[in-house]
């Protein structure tokens, strides 16, 4: 579950996060307030984000293009 996941993230950043001096304690704010923004408006999961469906494309079209290359050509029979 993501919601279970943010929450483990966010304890997670609360715990340890401070001891990367010195970025930690500058660094640390900001993810756990991004954490909490997570939680309190999760994206909508209806439908896929257009990064994933982008990511899709690519490999899906890569995948293609390796097939037909590995196939022999039928072309002069």
């Amino acid at each position: 579950c993501a919601a279970s996941a943010k929450w483990k993230n966010l304890f997670l950043t609360g715990l340890f996060g401070w001891w990367g001096f010195p970025w930690g304690l500058f660094i640390t704010p900001l993810y756990i307030g991004k954490n909490l923004y997570g939680l309190m408006f999760p994206t909508p999961s209806e439908q896929p984000s257009a990064e994933l469906r982008e990511h899709v494309r690519t490999n899906l079209m890569a995948h293609v293009l390796e097939q037909q290359q590995a196939e022999p050509s039928n072309q002069n029979e």
